[in-house]
């Protein structure tokens, strides 16, 4: 699933990382779904825009991480992963749930696979740098 040299595009970023593109509606049902066993009940479905995103998974360990088109994202720990998303008209408040990893692998869409280099914005080093830092962890490194 990655290359096994390091390989880096013409902004220097590591390329070869490929994950997969979770479905947007499946991930605000999953979101809902979580956020009530949170015991959150009164969750207006909605008003949940989960950010566009997508899974990694780790070389090393075999865990996978859910990280949006900015870099910013949560890894597997004890069979759940942190997902983050906007709520509220508009989008107004930013919020994150734990996730059962099982959901979140049922949210893939199957068809679309992106190269994380791609896939993470490029606007500015803070944007870069999350990228070397999922790279480097998805590397095992």
């Amino acid at each position: 699933m990655y290359n096994t040299a390091v390989t880096r595009n013409e902004r220097g970023r590591i390329t070869g990382i490929m994950a997969k593109r979770l479905d947007q509606d499946k991930l605000a049902d999953v979101i809902a779904d979580a956020l009530v066993s949170e015991g959150k009940p009164s969750v207006d479905r909605a008003k949940i825009e989960p950010m566009d995103a997508v899974v990694v998974w780790s070389q090393a360990s075999l865990a996978i991480a859910v990280i949006n088109d900015e870099g910013v994202g949560g890894f597997e720990e004890e069979d759940l992963v942190r997902v983050w998303f906007t709520y509220g008209e508009m989008g107004l408040y930013i919020m994150d749930v734990l996730v059962p990893v099982n959901d979140i692998l049922e949210a893939r869409e199957m068809s679309e696979e992106v190269d994380l280099a791609d896939f993470i914005r490029t606007f500015g080093a803070r944007l870069d740098s999350n990228h070397e830092l999922w790279a480097r962890w998805a590397l095992g490194e």
